[in-house]
Protein backbone atom coordinates (compact mmCIF):
# COMPACT_ATOMS: atom_id res chain seq x y z
CA UNK A 1 0.00 0.00 0.00
CA UNK A 2 0.59 3.57 -0.52
CA UNK A 3 2.02 3.80 3.79
CA UNK A 4 4.57 0.76 3.24
CA UNK A 5 7.26 1.69 0.83
CA UNK A 6 10.26 -1.01 1.06
CA UNK A 7 12.42 0.01 3.20
CA UNK A 8 15.85 -1.84 5.35
CA UNK A 9 14.86 -3.05 9.08
CA UNK A 10 17.70 -4.12 11.47
CA UNK A 11 16.39 -6.32 14.16
CA UNK A 12 18.83 -6.63 17.05
CA UNK A 13 16.32 -8.41 19.94
CA UNK A 14 15.49 -11.55 20.71
CA UNK A 15 11.91 -12.80 20.45
CA UNK A 16 9.97 -16.34 21.72
CA UNK A 17 7.64 -17.10 18.86
CA UNK A 18 5.42 -20.48 18.74
CA UNK A 19 5.69 -22.29 15.55
CA UNK A 20 2.02 -21.80 14.91
CA UNK A 21 -0.63 -19.22 16.50
CA UNK A 22 -1.98 -19.84 19.79
CA UNK A 23 -3.76 -22.70 20.44
CA UNK A 24 -7.52 -22.98 21.80
CA UNK A 25 -6.23 -26.18 24.19
CA UNK A 26 -2.58 -23.82 25.44
CA UNK A 27 -4.47 -21.04 25.98
CA UNK A 28 -7.14 -22.62 28.52
CA UNK A 29 -3.86 -24.65 30.08
CA UNK A 30 -2.39 -20.96 30.87
CA UNK A 31 -5.79 -19.08 31.47
CA UNK A 32 -8.12 -21.30 32.88
CA UNK A 33 -11.73 -20.82 32.63
CA UNK A 34 -13.18 -20.74 28.92
CA UNK A 35 -12.07 -19.35 24.99
CA UNK A 36 -13.95 -16.04 24.80
CA UNK A 37 -15.20 -16.55 21.28
CA UNK A 38 -15.40 -19.60 19.29
CA UNK A 39 -16.47 -17.58 16.35
CA UNK A 40 -14.96 -19.90 13.68
CA UNK A 41 -15.26 -23.44 16.25
CA UNK A 42 -13.57 -24.32 19.42
CA UNK A 43 -11.18 -27.34 19.44
CA UNK A 44 -8.36 -27.89 21.06
CA UNK A 45 -5.81 -27.32 17.91
CA UNK A 46 -7.73 -24.06 16.69
CA UNK A 47 -6.42 -21.23 17.14
CA UNK A 48 -7.41 -18.43 19.84
CA UNK A 49 -9.68 -15.65 17.91
CA UNK A 50 -10.74 -12.49 18.61
CA UNK A 51 -8.72 -12.01 21.76
CA UNK A 52 -8.27 -8.06 22.29
CA UNK A 53 -4.57 -6.57 22.45
CA UNK A 54 -4.59 -6.13 25.98
CA UNK A 55 -6.14 -9.98 26.95
CA UNK A 56 -2.98 -11.47 24.54
CA UNK A 57 -0.48 -9.10 27.05
CA UNK A 58 -2.29 -10.62 29.36
CA UNK A 59 -1.65 -14.21 28.22
CA UNK A 60 1.86 -13.34 27.66
CA UNK A 61 2.75 -12.18 31.07
CA UNK A 62 0.78 -15.58 32.63
CA UNK A 63 2.68 -17.87 30.32
CA UNK A 64 5.86 -16.30 31.33
CA UNK A 65 4.94 -16.50 35.12
CA UNK A 66 4.17 -20.24 34.54
CA UNK A 67 7.49 -21.12 32.65
CA UNK A 68 9.62 -19.06 35.40
CA UNK A 69 10.47 -16.28 32.64
CA UNK A 70 10.65 -12.71 33.64
CA UNK A 71 7.48 -10.49 32.42
CA UNK A 72 7.55 -8.50 29.29
CA UNK A 73 5.09 -6.22 30.55
CA UNK A 74 5.66 -5.26 33.96
CA UNK A 75 3.14 -2.58 34.32
CA UNK A 76 -0.60 -3.38 32.78
CA UNK A 77 -3.67 -1.02 33.01
CA UNK A 78 -6.66 -0.55 31.76
CA UNK A 79 -5.82 0.26 27.92
CA UNK A 80 -1.77 -0.15 27.68
CA UNK A 81 0.90 -1.67 28.86
CA UNK A 82 4.75 -1.03 29.47
CA UNK A 83 7.39 -3.15 27.44
CA UNK A 84 10.16 -4.07 29.68
CA UNK A 85 12.97 -5.22 26.73
CA UNK A 86 15.21 -6.87 28.83
CA UNK A 87 12.85 -9.25 30.15
CA UNK A 88 13.47 -12.32 28.52
CA UNK A 89 9.61 -13.75 28.96
CA UNK A 90 6.84 -14.05 26.26
CA UNK A 91 5.87 -11.18 24.73
CA UNK A 92 4.16 -9.56 21.67
CA UNK A 93 6.27 -9.16 18.19
CA UNK A 94 7.00 -5.91 16.64
CA UNK A 95 5.57 -5.67 13.66
CA UNK A 96 9.02 -5.43 12.12
CA UNK A 97 9.82 -9.16 13.94
CA UNK A 98 6.96 -10.58 12.85
CA UNK A 99 7.27 -9.66 9.61
CA UNK A 100 11.06 -11.04 9.38
CA UNK A 101 9.62 -14.76 10.67
CA UNK A 102 7.16 -15.04 8.03
CA UNK A 103 9.22 -13.86 4.95
CA UNK A 104 12.32 -16.30 6.44
CA UNK A 105 14.40 -14.94 4.01
CA UNK A 106 12.79 -16.01 1.14
CA UNK A 107 11.23 -14.30 -1.44
CA UNK A 108 7.93 -16.18 -1.47
CA UNK A 109 4.50 -13.67 -2.39
CA UNK A 110 3.07 -15.52 1.24
CA UNK A 111 4.52 -16.81 3.75
CA UNK A 112 6.77 -20.05 2.94
CA UNK A 113 5.08 -19.82 -1.03
CA UNK A 114 4.11 -18.41 -3.88
CA UNK A 115 0.59 -20.23 -4.11
CA UNK A 116 -1.66 -19.52 -1.50
CA UNK A 117 -3.54 -22.38 -0.98
CA UNK A 118 -0.77 -24.13 0.11
CA UNK A 119 0.11 -21.78 3.25
CA UNK A 120 -3.06 -20.29 4.04
CA UNK A 121 -7.19 -20.54 5.24
CA UNK A 122 -8.01 -16.89 4.03
CA UNK A 123 -11.12 -16.48 2.09
CA UNK A 124 -12.77 -14.48 4.82
CA UNK A 125 -15.26 -15.09 7.80
CA UNK A 126 -17.79 -16.85 5.54
CA UNK A 127 -15.04 -18.83 4.67
CA UNK A 128 -15.82 -22.45 7.03
CA UNK A 129 -11.76 -23.27 6.62
CA UNK A 130 -10.79 -19.94 8.74
CA UNK A 131 -9.85 -20.80 12.20
CA UNK A 132 -8.86 -24.05 10.94
CA UNK A 133 -6.27 -26.26 13.03
CA UNK A 134 -3.05 -24.86 13.38
CA UNK A 135 -0.14 -25.73 11.31
CA UNK A 136 -2.26 -27.92 9.37
CA UNK A 137 -0.92 -26.01 6.07
CA UNK A 138 2.62 -26.45 5.08
CA UNK A 139 5.42 -24.03 7.01
CA UNK A 140 7.68 -21.30 5.68
CA UNK A 141 11.43 -22.19 5.57
CA UNK A 142 11.64 -21.54 9.23
CA UNK A 143 8.88 -23.99 10.36
CA UNK A 144 6.49 -20.84 10.65
CA UNK A 145 3.02 -21.68 10.48
CA UNK A 146 -0.36 -19.61 9.36
CA UNK A 147 1.72 -16.66 8.84
CA UNK A 148 -0.44 -15.86 5.71
CA UNK A 149 -3.54 -16.27 7.09
CA UNK A 150 -6.50 -18.20 9.45
CA UNK A 151 -6.29 -16.18 12.23
CA UNK A 152 -5.10 -12.35 12.82
CA UNK A 153 -2.30 -12.01 15.23
CA UNK A 154 -1.63 -8.94 17.20
CA UNK A 155 1.96 -7.49 17.32
CA UNK A 156 2.98 -4.88 19.87
CA UNK A 157 3.06 -1.75 17.69
CA UNK A 158 0.53 1.11 16.93
CA UNK A 159 -0.15 1.37 13.89
CA UNK A 160 1.94 4.55 12.22
CA UNK A 161 2.50 4.71 8.31
CA UNK A 162 6.27 2.56 7.15
CA UNK A 163 9.03 5.10 7.06
CA UNK A 164 11.44 5.27 4.07
CA UNK A 165 14.55 5.23 5.52
CA UNK A 166 16.30 2.50 7.50
CA UNK A 167 15.37 2.02 10.90
CA UNK A 168 16.60 -0.14 13.48
CA UNK A 169 14.32 -2.25 16.05
CA UNK A 170 11.41 -0.36 15.29
CA UNK A 171 8.34 -0.76 17.64
CA UNK A 172 5.72 1.50 15.63
CA UNK A 173 4.11 4.83 17.06
CA UNK A 174 4.69 6.19 20.69
CA UNK A 175 1.32 7.21 20.51
CA UNK A 176 -2.20 6.20 19.16
CA UNK A 177 -4.73 3.81 19.75
CA UNK A 178 -4.59 1.43 16.23
CA UNK A 179 -2.92 -1.48 17.04
CA UNK A 180 -1.57 -3.58 14.61
CA UNK A 181 -2.31 -7.34 13.71
CA UNK A 182 -0.73 -9.23 10.78
CA UNK A 183 -1.26 -12.67 8.97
Amino acid sequence: GFDEPQHRVVLTQHVLMTAHEVTQALYLEVVGGTVSDCSYGCGPLKPVQNISWMGTVGFCNTLSADQGLGAAYPTISANSADWDSTAHGWRLPTEAEWEYAARADENWIYSGSSTLADVAWCNGPADPYVGTDVGSLAPNAWGFYDMSGNVSEWVWDIYEAYPTAEVTDPTGAAFGSERVARG
